[in-house]
This record gives C-alpha cells, sequence and structure tokens, in this order.
C-alpha cells in the first residue's frame, strides 16, 4: 500500500513584511480639538499638512527611485503624499497640487 503525504494546513498566513504609517502619539488626557474628525490627524502631522486639510483616500503603491519602495500612497485635497518603511529605511515624500482655472460646465435636467 502506498503513501500519499497530505500537505497540513498552516496555521498562520505567510509573513510578509508590511507597510504601516506611523501610530499616534499618547495624547495623555489632553483633550485635543480636531479640525477634521476623520481621525487623520497623526498623518497631517508627519507630512506636516495644515490640519484644514482634508484627507480623501489611501492607496498601496510603490516608489521607485534606485530602488523599488513599497508604500502607501495617502490623497488629501491639496497633496499627495507617500510614506514607506522597509527593513528601517524610512522614506516619505509629499507633492503638493496646484488647481489651476478650468471651466466648469452645469447641465441643467428638463
Amino acid at each position: 500500500m502506498e503513501k500519499i503525504a497530505v500537505p497540513r494546513k498552516k496555521t498562520s498566513p505567510p509573513t510578509s513584511p508590511s507597510v504601516s504609517p506611523p501610530r499616534k502619539a499618547a495624547s495623555h488626557g489632553v483633550k485635543q480639538t480636531l479640525a477634521n474628525p476623520d481621525g487623520k490627524d497623526s498623518l497631517r502631522n508627519l507630512f506636516k499638512l495644515p490640519h484644514d486639510e482634508k484627507f480623501v483616500e489611501e492607496y498601496l503603491c510603490a516608489l521607485y527611485k534606485k530602488i523599488l519602495l513599497q508604500g502607501r500612497m495617502y490623497v488629501f485635497t491639496n497633496h499627495v503624499c507617500f510614506y514607506s518603511n522597509v527593513f528601517g529605511y524610512t522614506k516619505k515624500k509629499t507633492i503638493a497640487l496646484k488647481v489651476r482655472g478650468f471651466p466648469v460646465y452645469h447641465t441643467t435636467k428638463d
């Protein structure tokens, strides 16, 4: 009789280097007034953005300079920011968006 090896189920998912934004600093009981109650003040502080800057979306992405850096892209109303921390090498980049005047066309339903 032949024996067939059955692979075991993995008890934990495979580990991969994860990239996450920095943790919030402890407030030590100090109540803060938030300009935006979206919980993204730590990102605004990290990228030195104004407190009235509104957070739009977060994406996983990679930045290619000399090497490929996997990280996260944070889109705000007037800025696009990138943060990566791979093996202790930290990279953060902020790009200001400048919106030039463009014609706005309104349509109406009859």
